[in-house]
């Protein structure tokens, strides 16, 4: 059994501390133990979360051992802080004591003088008129004890630190009221008590009296009968018959008389009201000199006092809980209005941002609708610039050469390495000026899908650049059906709506295929969520979509031919060549410091490896892959890092015999639609282009990777809403 810390010790001291109060604090065998905690289990259930009878058994007896249930100060010493009072609930809680004693005052002050004036006869009666509070908290004035904690601060000062006031207060759970069972069962038992007390003096000390009034038995007399004014027997009593103490027993009597008015008619009254009662009941037990029920007395008075101060005590902590979770509330609705502050700018400035580009648009279709015949394409002046450059320098290292030559042989050479270089320089120049970056492999994988007849979903975060990706899908199928989705991954709120979306057409639609944008090795920046941009992008905003929408995935599956319902995820062969080599870094999954953007970018991707690896796991009816698409011309990495040096020497080099993204699509075609993967020996591969089943990465590969990033990102989602 794991140890015990010291929060859960806490809560099991404070839900146990009064089952162990008084004579069972001194309890240490674990069967003891273990029967009382049984005896108010179902109690104890509500009161400590993740209730198990045989732990709670085991810190109990520890908590005996240490002797915190029977000593305040040790108690206090093994939990510092628990017993420090608040000063302003202290006062408050005064205040709200004094008004419920003062209320139960004033309604026993009308039955005990209906009493003294009509007998039992009327009492009833006038009791009924008069209005007695039924249950405790329910009668709190809010606006009186918002008032009393304005009261004490202005007493304290404004430097107080718990002189803080809610807006809307809450219901005090002072003052204390026992349940009205305990209350009921108590005060009856007290009167019986009192009742046979008295009769036993007086039957030792005044028979005689008994005699004339014809009361055999204790029963047959009512408490009233001994304490109503104006107490003639107590003038019979022998002067030695009663116990020397500070109060006379005419005054004890006419406080006694609570006792049966607060019993019979069933008058709710708070604990320390109860306790006072028992008390007043003691003394005339003493006074009358009858030691064993003084004695009992005196021992359920106690153990009143026991029980009422730990009632307090634990009222004050729940209230003290309950004011540190709206807090808490408190600050996490400022920290949504902030981000709902900043989402409401964003939006206002995309929106800004589609307008400026939709009048840059404009314009530019302005200048090829009325200037189209005077103005050359950007294209041709280029090349004709370069033409020009060409000639002239040409012209000027042949007349060099020719000159050189007359001159020595050895020019002959150094002519020729010359003119070599030039032609490389000049073909990097061309390549650098006039390489096209192309659209996604989401464009080039949905054109082809459109030839065939399917019906395609384009996902993107902006309208314009879908009406140009279907204007061009359109230019070639005529008769495609494309579809836009709004899918903007680096908002999760953003990303459950449109799942939201997509599944109201899926149920309406026999098939179709969606597919959306990732990023690459952007500077350092966080997403709504507060996810890496990377990491949220590329791997938890297609984790999130996907998982919403594996219902409708998996009837379909039910419906349709084997392994023809697929989840394909396009990762690359960054996931083994520029991840960290440990794998995932669940410690710091943004990797904010000490890593470069691609490093991020691997991570990424090889959480796309590891989901499609945990999707195969969990759900074999649907075919789930992930691969690497090849070397493609995209606009993928045409962001922040085309500017490094490295990145214009490389990109001529790589991209000079790099496919476009038609044909870069080729692999996650297959993956889509390929009869040849199978969903019993394909389920979770990955694969090269084009086709080609491979194993990835060594962590790539880990099954207890994936599970654990799995766990990961759910409760990463669990935390912000998203389930």
């Amino acid at each position: 059994m794991p140890a015990a810390s010291t929060y859960e010790q806490r809560q099991i001291f404070l839900a146990c501390r009064a089952i162990f109060s008084g004579a069972n604090a001194s309890i240490r065998k674990t069967k003891t133990i273990r029967t009382r905690l049984e005896m108010h289990e179902s109690s104890l259930r509500r009161l400590i979360p993740g209730y198990h009878l045989t732990r709670v058994v085991s810190i109990a007896k520890l908590l005996l051992e240490k002797g915190l249930f029977g000593s305040t100060a040790k108690a206090e010493a093994y939990f510092p802080g628990l017993f420090d009072p608040c000063p302003v609930r202290q006062t408050l809680n005064a205040v709200l004591e004094q008004e419920a004693a003062r209320s139960n005052e004033e309604v026993l002050e009308v039955v005990s003088q209906s009493y003294e004036e009509h007998g039992s006869e009327g009492e009833d009666e006038r009791v009924d008129a008069v209005a007695v509070p039924t249950t405790a908290p329910a009668d709190v004035d809010f606006t009186q004890e918002v008032k009393v904690e304005q009261d004490v601060k202005v007493e304290q000062g404004d430097d107080s630190d718990e002189t803080l006031i809610p807006e809307r207060p809450t219901a005090s759970l002072f003052p204390l009221y026992l349940p009205y069972h305990a209350q009921h069962r108590i005060l009856t038992n007290v009167q019986q008590v009192l009742e046979e007390c008295i009769f036993d003096f007086m039957k030792k000390w005044l028979p005689n009296y008994l005699e004339r009034n014809g009361w055999d038995c204790a029963a047959a007399v009512e408490l009233t009968k001994w304490t109503r004014p104006p107490f003639r027997w107590t003038t019979e009593i022998p002067e030695d018959a009663l116990r020397p103490t500070d109060h006379k027993i005419e005054s004890i009597l006419s406080k006694v008389v609570k006792v049966r008015h607060t019993a019979v008619h069933r008058l709710p009254t708070t604990a320390r009201g109860v306790c006072d009662l028992v008390g007043i009941a003691k003394q005339l037990t003493e006074t009358l000199g009858d030691t064993p029920r003084t004695s009992q007395l005196e021992n359920l008075h106690h153990d009143l006092q026991d029980k009422i101060q730990i009632l307090e005590f634990n009222k004050n902590v729940l209230e003290e809980n309950l004011a540190c979770q709206l807090r808490n509330i408190e600050a996490e609705r400022e920290l949504l209005s902030r981000r709902e502050e900043r989402l409401r700018a964003k939006t206002v400035e995309d929106d800004r941002e589609n307008k400026l580009m939709m009048g840059h648009l404009l314009e530019e279709s302005m200048e090829q609708i009325f200037r189209a015949e005077e103005v050359q394409s950007e294209t041709e002046r280029g090349w004709l610039r370069l033409g020009n450059k060409w000639t002239s320098f040409s012209g000027a290292v042949s007349g060099w050469a020719r000159d050189r030559l007359a001159k020595d042989a050895l020019a002959l050479h150094l002519g020729i390495i010359t003119i070599a270089c030039f032609i490389l320089v000049f073909v990097w120049v061309l390549l650098q000026r006039f390489i096209h970056m192309t659209g996604l492999f989401g464009f080039g994988t949905s054109i082809e899908l459109a030839k065939h007849g399917a019906r395609v979903y384009i996902a993107s975060r902006s309208g314009t650049k879908f009406k140009a990706a279907e204007r061009d899908i359109l230019s070639e199928c005529p008769d495609a059906d494309v579809r836009f989705l709004m899918l903007e991954l680096a908002d999760l709120n953003n990303v459950r709506e449109a799942a939201k979306m997509f599944a109201q057409w899926w149920f309406f639609s026999s098939s179709g295929m969606a597919y959306s944008f990732q990023v690459m090795c952007v500077p350092y920046e966080e997403t709504t969520e507060g996810f890496e941009m990377q990491i949220g992008v590329n791997y938890i905003g297609h984790f999130l979509f996907t998982k919403l929408l594996i219902p409708i995935l998996q009837k379909t599956a039910e419906m349709t031919e084997k392994g023809s319902v697929r989840i394909v995820n396009v990762s690359s062969d960054g996931h083994a060549k520029l991840a960290p080599k440990e794998g995932i870094i669940f410690s710091d999954m943004n990797m904010k410091d000490n890593f470069s953007v691609w490093a991020r970018y691997g991570h990424s991707k090889l959480a796309n490896v590891l989901h499609s690896k945990a999707l195969a796991k969990r759900y074999p009816n649907i075919l789930t892959l992930s691969l690497h698409p090849g070397t493609v011309k995209t606009n993928l990495s045409a962001g922040p890092i085309s500017s490094t040096p490295l990145y214009r020497l490389i990109k001529p080099l790589v991209e000079l015999g790099a496919p476009g993204p038609r044909k870069g699509a080729a692999n996650i075609l297959f993956a889509a639609v390929s009869p040849k993967l199978r969903l019993e020996c394909d389920n979770g591969a990955y694969l090269l282009p084009i086709g080609k089943v491979s194993a990835p990465s060594k962590v790539g590969s880990d099954p207890k990777m994936a599970e654990d990033l799995w766990e990961w990102t759910m409760k990463a989602l669990r935390s912000r809403g998203y389930e």
